[in-house]
């Protein structure tokens, strides 16, 4: 094991302080002796801390192993590494891992090998001899910051995560990367980050295939930004007469060179309704924006607006996009999901029935 001595989390509180509050709390528990960097069984093994303890008249050790991050591929290993020195180690024992944070993900692979866990956070879980500790207080990093989550779903990884969510088929990183339009180092980078975190694994050969597909769309829902309004305006068009202007419209634009799509709640309704929420939303270009402005006949509106217009995420998304119905073209599934999400707790809730309906499916032909 790679020694760590002291063991600190983000706060500077040592895993042996963490662990001497938390036993000090429970009775016929004592520590008897706390050592680091201590060598364990053949061939020699480091574990972080040794704890020499007294539970219920029984002498106990627990090694401990601290790792600066929780993350599932880390933890993983040093759950192993654990395993291997308990083995070695005579009499009456148990392991712990301790990092700043550890998701349920890391909770669930460390409860499979038998092992407990520490963080930062005051998540815990300890049970040994008469000994049960278990203590469940966040479920969010909150020593992760916006613009560390964000880094992973920025626009050119995102184009990779939308690939790897969208289809079945391990992607190798050359072929990833010309198919998203992105460097080699990009795709690199994106790669190590999902097997590290377990969302996705490397096939045979080097293909890469998401396997918690779910997961990662959480965290992406977590870090996403609602999109840029490029204006808000107010039609008299409504009811049929505004879904024939809307056919209308969408077969003018590549006439003009015009880029639109349905966004949000107009591509939702359309696919999987749920919510009642009035007005229309696109995204569009330069081009799009005129056009829309001009055959709809939008007043500008700062307020009482029924049109938004909102500026694209990203260059990919007129090609990933879908046909709800005759000429009508709609940002793709995952976009729209991730819109209604941002748009608030109605938002929210028409994003659950989407994903159920329309996401799902897409996720359920990962493991086909």
């Amino acid at each position: 094991m790679k020694p760590a001595s002291p063991v600190k989390l983000p706060n500077e509180l040592s895993v042996a302080d963490q662990l001497r509050q938390l036993l000090s709390r429970v009775q016929s528990v004592s520590i008897l002796e706390i050592r680091t960097e201590t060598p364990i069984g053949e061939p020699r093994l480091l574990v972080d801390l040794s704890v020499r303890l007294n539970a219920y008249d029984d002498e106990w050790t627990l090694l401990v192993e601290g790792k600066p991050s929780g993350e599932p591929r880390v933890v993983r290993g040093a759950a192993w590494q654990l395993q291997r020195a308990l083995k070695s180690l005579p009499g009456r024992n148990c392991g712990l891992v301790a990092a700043p944070f550890l998701s349920e993900a890391s909770q669930a692979i460390l409860r499979e090998a038998g092992l407990g866990w520490l963080d930062q956070a005051g998540n815990c879980h300890l049970a040994f001899g008469g000994v049960y500790i278990d203590v469940q207080r966040a479920l969010r990093n909150p020593f992760a910051t916006k613009r560390s989550s964000r880094s992973l779903f920025a626009p050119k990884s995102a184009r990779l995560l939308r690939l790897l969510l969208t289809s079945p088929v391990p992607w190798k990183v050359t072929d990833l990367a010309r198919e998203a339009g992105v460097s080699l180092g990009q795709v690199s980078n994106v790669r190590q980050a999902l097997l590290k975190k377990e969302w996705a694994k490397a096939e045979v050969g080097g293909g890469l295939r998401v396997t918690r597909p779910g997961a990662m769309l959480d965290v992406w829902r977590e870090a996403a930004r609602p999109p840029t309004i490029a204006m808000r305006g107010y039609s008299l068009a409504h009811g049929k007469h505004l879904e024939t202007q809307l056919q209308l419209l969408f077969a003018r634009a590549p006439l003009e060179g015009a880029r639109i799509l349905l966004a949000s709640y107009s591509a939702a309704r359309r696919m999987a309704p749920f919510a009642r929420v009035a007005g229309e939303y696109f995204y569009a270009d330069t081009k799009g924006v005129d056009l829309i402005r001009r055959h709809l006949e939008l007043e500008p509106a700062s307020k009482g607006e029924n049109v938004t217009i909102y500026q694209p995420v990203d260059d990919t998304m007129w090609g990933e996009a879908v046909a709800p119905s005759g000429e009508l073209r709609a940002s793709s599934h995952l976009q729209t999901y991730l819109d209604l999400w941002t748009s608030g707790e109605r938002g929210q809730e028409a994003a659950d029935h989407f994903r159920r309906q329309m996401i799902e499916p897409l996720f359920t032909r990962l493991h086909d």
